[in-house]
Formats: structure tokens, C-alpha cells, sequence
């Protein structure tokens, strides 16, 4: 069938789909203004999961984000906290409970509040948009803002009692803890006393330390021993004397009382010098400092190899106590953390704007419905005009003839050439 045989049928039953198209566009214009007015307004949320948290500066890692983000358009939608927003917009009875009758109420008002509710995460943003669906505009936007403000409530509720009863655990743990390292503190202090151990802070034998101490000082022996024997600093004082002395003969008489002072001044000083001489020699000659620093060590070494066993045993117990001393003020921190987190008001989330009263309706489109009221009309036309024709066919020009295998011989022309 060609584009002249369609357009032939088409002419031939245009009163019919005529008649479909009007009856179609009738019906549209009635639904279009029959069906319920509906308004939306739109409230945002902007869930600072890539801000570090005031408390503890943690922050969410992006893997867990998205997730973080669904969990919170699925709690939005879950029916106990649509039963929350039910009761804030006073749509029930604010004592409704399980075994109140009026709870079968709250519940069926709070399913007809997520069907006409939506949450959604706009892409390529941590922004969580809720929109609500109502009959009129104000409605539309005073629940939208409801349902926000309700989110934002139970999100920094939830939050703060999620802290609460971690920090309450915890503070048994640092409890715990506490009375662990008093013990190990305890045991730590009588073994000491008892075996006459002293571990310094960084846990090393004092021992130990004296030891290394004296294997240090043995080169430095001799040098100190000609020191003490040569006179030391007094000789220096001596020689600076003696040259004032020669610097005020120039100038001052032999009387002069100056010059007399710093005369005895160096006559004490030479007899301390002469002193301090002899007292070198004679301990030079009484004892060998070498032999004496060397005998110190073999003793201080015999000490510290008899203590080893004793010294391993003291480590051991500090070692305890370190270990729970960082336990313990790992998990008094983490305790005073949530503390704050349970006294903070700050839930990670930032309200965007209020919601307003829209000015125009989201449905019914009424343009649109009568649009495709009267693109059905000329379709159904068009195929109940084409249904009959082929149930009770006709020709209508020579192409009809040329289907049924039947020679035209000759054309007649006619004062109306769509018409036969």
C-alpha cells in the first residue's frame, strides 16, 4: 500500500477520525481539570562529610562517603522517622504508641508521607535534596522544611547518644586500665626495692650506666693526675701576679701600699701553689690512678654480670607498665573525645536556604495531557479507519487494481479526483 492509497482512506474516513480526535481531546480536556492540583517544594542538606570533625578531626574517606550519603537517604525514608515528622506536623496524636490504636493511624499517615516524599543525592556533590509532594503550595513547603529540621534533630540525637554510650564503655576500659597500671606499677617498684634494681626512665640499668662510665674514664686519668701535680690554674694566677708586680715597679715606690698588697697577695698564692705541688706528688706516689680506676670496673663489671638476670626481670615489668600507661591514656583520650562528641551540637550537616512556596504545579500538565489526548485520537482514527477498510475493501484509484492482479485498460477522470 502506497502513500496515494493511504492518503485516499484517510480522505474517505476523515468524519471518523475526526470524531476520534474530538471525542480523545474531550476526554483530555476532563482529566487534565479533574485530576488533583499538585505543588512541590524542595529542601537541601549539605552533609559535610569531607570537613574534619571539630572534636576529633577525623574525616571520612571517600569510598565510605557514598555509602555514608545512601545510609542517609534511606534513613529519611525509613517509616520510624516518618512517624516523627507525622507527629511534628500534628497529623496524630503525639502519645500514639504499639499498643495505642491511633499508632495503625500514625503508621498509614507516615507511608502516604513517603509516597509523596523524595531523597535523593544530587550527582557530583554531597548535597541531599528532599522533595515533597502536596496539594497546595504552603503545604508543600512547611513539611519540606519539616522533614529537614526533624533529619537534622535525630541526626545530631543519634550522634550524641551514639558518643554517650561509647564514652560510658570506654570510661569502664580507662577504669579497668587505671587499676591495671597501679598493679603493675606496684610489682614494679617492690621488685626494684627488694632486688636493689634502679631503672632509669628510658628502662637502662644505672648499673649498667656507672659501668660504661668508668670504661670512659680510664683515658682521661693520666691527664688529671699531671694536672693536679703541675698546679693547675694557681700557677696561671701566679704568673699574671708577678707581671702586675713588674708593671706597678715602673710607676709606684717600693712602699706604696699597693704595690705591697699585691706582693702578699703573691706570697699566698705561691705558698698555696707549693701546697697543691706536693700534695700531687705525694698521691702520685701513694697510689697508681690507673690501677685504681681499673680495679673500680672490675668490680662495678662483676656487679652488673651478677644483676643481669635480675635487671632482664625489672625491663620485663617496666615494659608492662609502659605498655598499659599508653593504653591507658590512649583510651582516656578517645573517652574525652566522645565526651565532647556527646555534649556537641554540631551533626556534620548544614541546612541550605528554606524551603518556599512554589508558584507553579508540578501536575497535572494540562498542555500535555490535552497534547497527547488528541495525538491518541488521530492514532486510534487513524488505525479503526484502516481496520475497516481492509475488512470491507474498496478501490479507490487504479493502484487498488494493480493488488488484485486485475489489467487496467483505461482511467476515467472525475470532477472529484479523491472521490469515486
Amino acid at each position: 500500500m502506497n502513500a496515494k492509497q493511504i492518503t485516499l482512506i484517510i480522505w474517505a474516513w476523515r468524519k471518523l477520525i475526526l470524531s476520534c480526535v474530538m471525542i480523545f481531546a474531550i476526554a483530555g480536556c476532563v482529566l487534565a481539570f479533574a485530576l488533583p492540583t499538585k505543588y512541590q517544594a524542595t529542601s537541601r542538606v549539605m552533609l559535610d562529610v569531607v570537613k574534619p570533625d571539630p572534636v576529633t578531626g577525623e574525616v571520612i574517606n571517600s569510598q565510605f562517603a557514598k555509602a555514608y550519603a545512601q545510609s542517609q537517604v534511606e534513613l529519611i525514608q525509613d517509616l520510624e522517622f516518618a512517624q516523627e515528622v507525622v507527629k511534628r506536623l500534628g497529623w496524630t496524636a503525639s502519645s500514639a504508641g504499639a499498643d495505642n490504636p491511633e499508632d495503625l493511624e500514625s503508621r498509614q499517615l507516615a507511608r502516604q508521607l513517603i509516597s509523596n516524599m523524595s531523597v535523593q543525592l544530587i550527582e557530583k556533590s554531597n548535597i541531599l535534596e528532599i522533595t515533597y509532594t502536596a496539594p497546595a503550595p504552603e503545604a508543600a513547603a512547611d513539611i519540606a522544611n519539616t522533614i529537614r529540621a526533624t533529619y537534622l534533630d535525630e541526626a545530631l540525637a543519634s550522634k550524641r547518644e551514639s558518643a554517650g554510650r561509647t564514652s560510658e564503655w570506654l570510661r569502664t576500659q580507662v577504669d579497668d586500665l587505671g587499676e591495671r597500671l597501679a598493679a603493675a606499677e606496684r610489682r614494679k617498684s617492690d621488685f626494684e626495692r627488694e632486688n636493689g634494681i634502679v631503672l632509669s626512665n628510658d628502662s637502662q640499668d644505672t648499673e649498667a650506666a656507672r659501668l660504661a662510665a668508668l670504661a670512659s674514664a680510664a683515658p682521661t686519668v693520666l691527664p688529671q693526675v699531671s694536672t693536679a701535680v703541675s698546679g693547675g690554674a694557681a700557677e696561671a694566677q701566679l704568673a699574671t701576679l708577678d707581671a702586675q708586680i713588674a708593671t706597678a715597679l715602673e710607676t709606684l715606690g717600693p712602699n706604696h701600699p699597693d704595690l705591697l698588697a699585691l706582693r702578699n697577695q703573691r706570697d699566698a698564692l705561691r705558698a698555696a701553689v707549693a701546697q697543691q705541688r706536693a700534695a700531687g706528688r705525694q698521691a702520685q706516689t701513694t697510689t697508681n690512678p690507673a690501677d685504681q680506676v681499673a680495679a673500680l670496673y672490675s668490680a662495678q663489671r662483676a656487679k652488673v654480670l651478677a644483676n643481669r638476670g635480675k635487671v632482664a626481670e625489672a625491663r620485663r615489668l617496666a615494659a608492662d607498665v609502659a605498655v598499659l600507661t599508653t593504653r591507658y591514656n590512649e583510651a582516656a583520650a578517645r573517652a574525652g573525645q566522645l565526651e565532647q562528641q556527646a555534649q556537641s551540637t554540631d551533626a556534620g550537616l548544614s541546612p541550605l536556604g528554606m524551603a518556599v512556596a512554589p508558584q507553579a504545579p508540578v501536575s497535572p500538565n494540562r498542555p500535555l495531557i490535552i497534547l497527547a489526548s488528541v495525538l491518541a485520537g488521530l492514532i486510534m482514527g487513524f488505525a479503526t479507519a484502516m481496520a475497516v477498510e481492509l475488512l470491507n475493501r474498496r478501490v479507490r484509484c487504479s493502484d487498488d487494481l494493480g493488488g488484485l492482479g486485475v489489467p487496467v485498460l483505461g482511467a476515467m477522470p472525475s470532477s472529484n479526483s479523491l472521490a469515486i
